[in-house]
This record gives C-alpha cells, structure tokens and sequence, in this order.
C-alpha cells in the first residue's frame, strides 16, 4: 500500500513579526472562516468583513499592514478596494494580497493593477498562505528598517524616536565635557487614545501631523524635534537653562492654543500639555533623561 506523504505547513517562528494585525474581506463566509482561523493559529490579529465598503471603514480605523481581499466582493469589489486603499498613501506601507479563483486571469492581471502586490488562488492552499505569510512580513521588516535608518517618522516628518536617542547621547556627551546645560520640551497628546478609539486610525493621524506642523514655526536651527512615543514628541533645546525654557514654551502653548483638526466633517480638538527636564542629569543616559527623568509641568504664562 502506498502512503501519502502530508504537505509541511509553513509557520515561520517569526510569525507575527511586523503585520500583527490582518484585514480580510471575504464574501465567502466559508473561505473567509478558514482563512482567519488559519491566521489566528498563527498569532495574528484578524478582522473579517464580507463587503468591500465594510472593508474600507475598517481600514480607515486601524494600522492594517496586511489585507487580503477578494475579487469579488458586493459592491465595492477587490480591485476597487485595492485602488482606495493605495490612494490613501499612508506612510506605512500596505501588504495586498488578492484572491481569485484559480483559473481567473483577468482578475489576476485587473488585482495586480490596482496595487495588489501578489495573487493567491483559491481554494485555500495552507502552504502557501503560510509562504505569502512570510514573504509580506520580509517586505513590510525591510521596508521598516529602511525608514529607521533613514531617522524620519514617515507620518509626521521628524525625526524618529532612534535618530533622537541617538543624536542626544551626543549632545548630552558634549555637555558633560563642556559642563553645558540644556532642556527637552516635551508636548504630549493626553487624549491620543480617545482621539483613535472615537475617530480612528487615520485621524490619529491628522492629529499628530497638525500638532507637528503647529510647533515648526517655534524651532530654531539647532533645535531638534522628535517622536519619542506614540502620543509624545520631544524638542531638544541646546544651552537653554530651566529658568528660560519658558520662553520657548509660552511659544509652543501659544501656537497649539485652540489648534482643531477637521476629520470627515467633525472638528478634533487635542487635549495638549507641556512638561520639561533638564539635561545632563548625574549619571543618568540619554534614554532614562526621556523616558525616567522627573519633569515639571510648564505653566501657561499669564
């Protein structure tokens, strides 16, 4: 009697390395099922929507880096999908993977088209889902290290949480050999998590852009301005001592006062405070100064 030999499942031990979270829209409620319990199994985040415009609502909320769509959705379909998805241009790129059934040409050709950046033909083969898997997290790792060593936050346009350590443990070297002072201002966003809870990814995204665009006009040339968090951005102020930060930081508060960002007819306001502390610190390194150091709050001048 012959034996069968069982296909190896690809699970990369990376799995989820960089997508973690995964949006499917699937009209097949079969097909859709198996995919995201397959997926699932292997550590991701799944959502399953069954209509194209369904789809793009999710999207629009969340940090998606996969999306796996097939051709043929109600309404707006995979290939429209794909198209709306790319035209949003996010700073982060987008994984697009589309399904046809296997014989489809013309939706593997029209898929590819509109953005998609590879086709998997149904019914689902694990093996090489698992494999499309592993390609899209080698992709979306090397583009992420690419952008990190380039030092700019592609969403806001300054410079990234490691350029910032990395220029300031410079900085802070200097200013011990030289018994320099200095401060770091940092503007927060207290209500960053309410803002994406009620509104979404994208104006997430508006926000933090704003509030950046908002504080240019307050740096001068040798200041330094980061992403040090998710909802924080510091701003470097060389050879400033605590006594005189406020000059720079009744600027700040000035040029964020009333600030209101417009999101699908409905204005976001920011709730915005201003902390600072002081550098060098006793033997304290450049990251623990960011992220351990006590920080005063900066009151508004009268």
């Amino acid at each position: 009697m012959t034996e069968t030999t069982k296909q190896p499942e690809v699970v990369p031990s990376d799995f989820p390395a960089v997508s973690g979270k995964v949006l499917i829209a699937e009209s097949d409620p079969l097909f859709g099922r198996i995919l995201k319990t397959k997926l699932e199994k292997w550590g991701y985040q799944v959502v399953l929507e069954a209509t194209g415009n369904g789809a793009m609502e999710f999207y629009r909320m969340d940090n998606y880096r996969v999306v796996i769509t097939s051709a043929d959705l109600p309404g707006f379909n995979g290939v429209e999908l794909c198209r709306a998805i790319r035209a949003l241009r996010r700073p982060q790129y987008t994984y697009l993977l589309f399904t046809a059934t296997g014989g489809d040409k013309d939706a593997l050709v029209a898929g590819l088209a509109a953005g998609a950046d590879e086709f998997m033909a149904k019914p689902l083969n694990a093996l090489e889902l698992g494999l499309q898997m592993k390609n899209a997290e080698r992709l979306l790792a090397l583009e992420d290290k690419v952008n990190l060593g380039g030092g700019v936050d592609l969403a806001t346009g300054i410079l990234t949480r490691y350029a910032f350590v990395q220029f300031f443990i410079t900085v802070l070297a200097k200013s011990r050999r030289a018994k320099g002072i200095g401060a770091l201002l940092f503007v927060t966003i207290n209500n960053d998590m309410d803002i994406f809870h009620r509104f979404g990814f994208e104006a997430q995204f508006l926000v933090h852009k704003a509030v950046v665009d908002a504080v240019q006009p307050a740096l001068r040339q040798s200041d330094l301005f980061a992403r040090v968090d998710e909802n924080e951005f510091c701003l470097l102020l060389h050879d400033i001592p605590m006594e005189n930060v406020s000059l720079v930081s009744d600027r700040v508060h000035d040029l964020l006062k009333g600030l209101k960002v417009e999101f699908s007819e409905t204005w976001i306001t920011p709730t915005i405070s201003l902390s600072v502390t002081s550098f060098p610190q006793d033997a304290m390194g450049a990251e623990e100064i960011i992220y351990e150091a006590p920080r005063q709050d900066c009151p508004v001048a009268k």
